[in-house]
């Protein structure tokens, strides 16, 4: 005798029962959608500001910093200026006051962005006029310390903090030039508009940098009891290069610095589409000197023969820089540059610092004092 099958249940024919399993399921998607997109909005936000304090903030702070010290000379460039040009010992050979002005890494979408709005536009003076302008100081000279033929090479090495650098300095009506030149060729459109428009993309460049400072700042310094310039120069003394197998880094960095790409050494067909016409322009307008200082590298101190190219572009530069009233400087080749000069890199060590900024004083003070 078999087993009859149980009675078979029509959902449709329950009746009182609700199922509610769907939507108590979508409700809570949603909850938690809107919950992660409000805290991700705080993050994103908290973040922003977070780095907003950290590398852009600091190239911020160059116009405040002409305005109170109110420079009659001012060098521009990057690492090899920062390590190769000793700024009160110059000021001392020149009589004038001399402000330093560095980024590290930076090339010449930088330097143009910062000699025409910083170093060209001058800080203000005096009371406000009739119509509230007022009158702007602006320095005698401009010293600018570059490598090889990077000051006509506008797109090179512009990413990351260079970029950055680059657009913490841009006049709020824009900068065509900048873009046009190196922003849209080196970045592309989308890195580019990324850039441009989005903080937080931009704040990535400086969250490393923020998050050490803060570190060091608010956790470090009150543990050990140091303040914090004496707890970052102690920093900086262990774990910066100083302490690392220079030989090691020097051959890395000797190997890297081959010049593969002769097309860039043809000065006449670079020159237009580079940043030196503006600067020029920006300068000359101002009344300000150029003073064009051509640093020499670590490759040519170890005996490294430069090409004929580079030479011809070295002779072009120079022609072209005092034929817009310039004054041309080039130490590239420069016997009286030692090996023992050089530390870490391209970088001079304290002494070599200081027999370079010797030099440079030495030839740089009568220069000025001849008129344009």
């Amino acid at each position: 005798m078999g087993t009859a099958d149980p009675p078979r249940v029509n959902a449709d024919d329950v009746v009182g029962v609700e199922d509610t399993s769907d939507r108590v399921s979508t409700r809570q998607a949603l909850l938690r959608i809107a919950a992660h997109g409000i805290l991700g909005a705080l993050v994103l936000t908290g973040f922003t500001k977070f780095t907003s304090a950290g590398f852009d903030a600091q190239v911020r702070q160059f116009p405040r910093q002409v305005a109170t010290e109110k420079p009659q000379v001012v060098v521009i460039g990057n690492s090899m200026a920062r390590e190769g040009v000793d700024a009160p010992m110059l000021s001392e050979a020149l009589e004038r006051r001399v402000t330093k002005l560095t980024v590290d890494g930076s090339m010449s979408a930088f330097w143009y962005v910062c000699i025409k709005n910083v170093i060209a536009a001058g800080w203000p003076v005096g009371a406000p006029q009739a119509d509230g302008s007022r009158l702007r100081k602006k320095p005698e000279a401009v010293v600018l310390c570059f490598r090889d033929q990077h000051l006509t090479a506008p797109t090179f090495m512009l990413t990351g903090s260079s970029a950055l650098a680059a657009l913490s300095l841009a006049h709020p009506d824009g900068e065509p030039v900048l873009d046009e030149l190196a922003m849209k060729p080196a970045l592309g459109p989308v890195k580019y508009a990324a850039f441009k428009y989005w903080p937080l993309f931009r704040a990535r460049e400086s969250a490393q940098l923020v998050t050490n400072r803060r570190f060091l700042n608010r956790v470090l310094s009150p543990l050990l009891g140091l303040e914090k310039r004496a707890l970052a120069a102690a920093f900086y003394d262990v774990l910066s290069d100083r302490n690392m197998d220079h030989e090691r880094i020097n051959e890395v960095v000797v190997a890297g610095t081959s010049l593969r790409d002769l097309a860039s050494l043809d000065f006449a067909a670079n020159v237009e589409q580079s940043f030196l016409p503006p600067i020029c322009d920006e300068l000359e307008a101002a009344g300000v000197r150029l003073v064009v200082v051509r640093m020499k590298r670590l490759r040519t101190a170890r005996g490294f023969e430069p090409p004929e190219e580079l030479s011809q572009y070295a002779r072009d530069l120079q022609a072209y820089v005092e034929g817009r009233g310039g004054i041309y400087l080039d130490y590239s080749t420069d016997l009286r540059v030692p090996l023992d000069w050089f530390g870490v890199g391209d970088h001079f060590h304290a002494e070599g610092r200081r027999g370079f900024t010797k030099i440079l004083g030495e030839e740089l003070a009568p220069l000025l004092e001849r008129p344009r």
